[in-house]
């Protein structure tokens, strides 16, 4: 019963609460929950987001591995706890709080998480593990942090 409970903890962490679980498009649902997820952090700078993107990167990293070792199962489709760090790290590149910027965020995190141009389509084939899961998501957050910043900058600027 123990090993039953663990299971349990680990992929309700892992799928943000079960939103993984949901039939169709986990992965933008959960892109979806985390934007909504960021209103609890409005007023956070974005070294503070930036900080804890990588406290929960670092504790999913070892919850995911931990996963895949007890159950045999590697990176399924529920696991959408890296959706949330990628989305936030995209955010905290243009933190100011409007309906344009969390549209945006959504969208180009997104478009890069789906498509994963290269390297992050390198970075999803050779990373194993819970680093793997992760590490793909934190390049498209990058990717589309980037191009939010610039767009902010240089087509919308304020």
């Amino acid at each position: 019963m123990k090993e039953q409970k663990k299971k349990l903890l680990t992929k309700s962490i892992l799928s943000l609460g079960g939103v993984g679980f949901i039939p169709f498009a986990p992965g933008t649902l959960g892109s979806l929950l985390s934007v909504a997820l960021l209103c609890f952090f409005k007023d956070f700078s974005q070294l503070q987001l930036t900080v804890l993107c990588i406290i929960i990167f670092a504790l999913s990293v070892p919850l995911i591995n931990f996963y895949e070792k007890n159950w045999k199962e590697h990176d399924p489709g529920w696991i959408v706890i890296d959706e949330l760090v990628g989305q936030w790290l995209c955010f905290a590149f243009v933190p100011e709080w409007n309906a344009l910027n969390l549209a945006a965020s959504f969208i180009l995190f997104r478009f890069f998480d789906i498509l994963k141009p290269a390297p992050i389509k390198q970075i999803d084939k050779k990373l194993k593990g819970g680093l793997g899961v992760m590490f793909d998501d934190v390049v498209a957050g990058i990717f589309a942090g980037v191009i939010l910043l610039l767009l902010k900058k240089f087509i919308f600027p304020a």
